[in-house]
C-alpha cells in the first residue's frame, strides 16, 4: 500500500464526517476474491487480495481512530469470512480473512480503552452452528447477548 492509498482512505472518512458531521462507526467490509488453487496463484493475485482487505483494513482504522479518540468514542467492526477456516481455492481470501480477525483482536484493547469497541464478525447463516468468539477485551465493552448483538451468530441482516 502506498502513500497515496493511505491519502484515499483518509478522504473516506473525511468524506464521512463532511455529509454527516461526525463519525461512530467504521464497518469495514470491502473485499476480493482470486479463486485459484495455490500452484496456480500469482504473486500478483496474491498481493491484489491481501492488499485489499488487510491493508485496506488498516488504512481505514487508522484514519478513523485519529476521529474516534477525538470524540472518545466510536466502533469498529471488520467483516470476516468463514472461508477463513478454510476454502478450497481461496487460500489468499481464507488468509486475509483470518489475517483481519487477528489484528482486530490485536487492536481491541486500544480501542477499549478509549470507549470504542472493534468487533471482527462472522456473517454467516443463521443456524449454521458457526460462532462468533469475541476476545473477553471485546465481550467487557459488548452489549448483552441476544438476537443484534455482538454474542449471537452474525447473518447480513443483522449487521446491515
Amino acid at each position: 500500500m502506498t502513500e497515496r492509498s493511505r491519502r484515499t482512505h483518509a478522504r473516506i472518512i473525511q468524506t464521512a464526517l463532511d455529509s454527516f458531521g461526525r463519525l461512530d462507526i467504521l464497518v469495514n467490509n470491502a473485499g476480493i476474491v482470486r479463486p485459484r488453487i495455490i500452484h496456480d496463484m500469482s504473486e500478483s493475485d496474491w498481493d491484489d487480495v491481501i492488499a485489499v482487505h488487510m491493508k485496506g483494513t488498516f488504512s481505514t482504522i487508522g484514519a478513523a481512530a485519529m476521529i474516534f479518540r477525538e470524540h472518545k468514542g466510536g466502533v469498529i467492526v471488520n467483516t470476516a469470512s468463514e472461508s477463513g477456516l478454510g476454502h478450497l481455492g481461496q487460500s489468499s481470501y481464507s488468509a486475509a480473512k483470518e489475517g483481519i480477525v487477528g489484528f482486530t483482536r490485536t487492536i481491541a484493547p486500544m480501542p477499549v480503552a478509549h470507549g470504542r469497541a472493534s468487533v471482527p464478525t462472522h456473517p454467516a447463516n443463521r443456524g449454521s452452528g458457526f460462532p462468533f468468539t469475541p476476545s473477553p477485551l471485546i465481550t467487557n465493552s459488548a452489549p448483552p447477548s441476544g438476537p443484534g448483538s455482538m454474542l449471537s451468530v452474525f447473518i447480513p441482516i443483522d449487521v446491515a
